[in-house]
């Protein structure tokens, strides 16, 4: 996916859901918190999570 749809789609969810909703990657049937953002030469590629934190699937 492109970020220009990622965001786009961001975009239109009202502000007070985003600044009270935490971010997740879901990868086959684990659940991650986003931690950050990654960038190369300035330029973001992606999103960061930590792998040895796996929550629950719900």
């Amino acid at each position: 996916m492109m970020f220009s749809k990622i965001f786009e789609k961001i975009g239109k969810q009202p502000i007070n859901v985003m600044d009270n909703t935490e971010a997740f990657v879901y990868i086959r049937d684990k659940k991650y918190a986003i931690t950050g953002m990654r960038y190369e030469k300035g330029k973001l590629v992606g999103f960061q999570m930590n792998e040895k934190e796996v929550l629950e699937v719900k």
